[in-house]
C-alpha cells in the first residue's frame, strides 16, 4: 500500500467519523431543544413550561393549607361558641 493509499483510507475514516459526530451532535440538540421545550414557558403559545408550572403548583398549595387553616380556626370558634350557648343559654 502507497502513501497515497493509506492518505486517502484515513481521510475516508475520518470524514465517516466526522459526519457520524455531526449526526451525533444533530440527535443530541434535538433532545436537548425537547427537552427546554418542557421546562422552559413559552410566551408565544401561551405554553407554561415545568419550571413555572411547578412553581404556581407550589403557591396554590400553599393558598389551600391557609384556607384549611382559617376554615379550621372558623369551625373550633363556632364548635366553642355553640358549646357556650348549650351550657349557659339552655339552663
Amino acid at each position: 500500500m502507497t502513501n497515497k493509499e493509506l492518505l486517502q483510507d484515513i481521510s475516508q475514516k475520518q470524514l465517516q467519523l466526522s459526519a457520524d459526530f455531526s449526526i451525533y451532535r444533530n440527535e443530541t440538540d434535538v433532545k436537548f431543544s425537547k427537552i427546554l421545550n418542557h421546562l422552559e414557558s413559552d410566551s408565544k403559545t401561551n405554553t407554561k413550561g415545568v419550571i413555572e408550572q411547578q412553581s404556581i403548583n407550589t403557591a396554590d398549595i400553599s393558598n389551600i393549607k391557609t384556607d384549611k387553616k382559617i376554615v379550621y380556626s372558623f369551625a373550633i370558634a363556632i364548635a366553642f361558641l355553640s358549646n357556650i350557648i348549650f351550657k349557659y343559654l339552655w339552663k
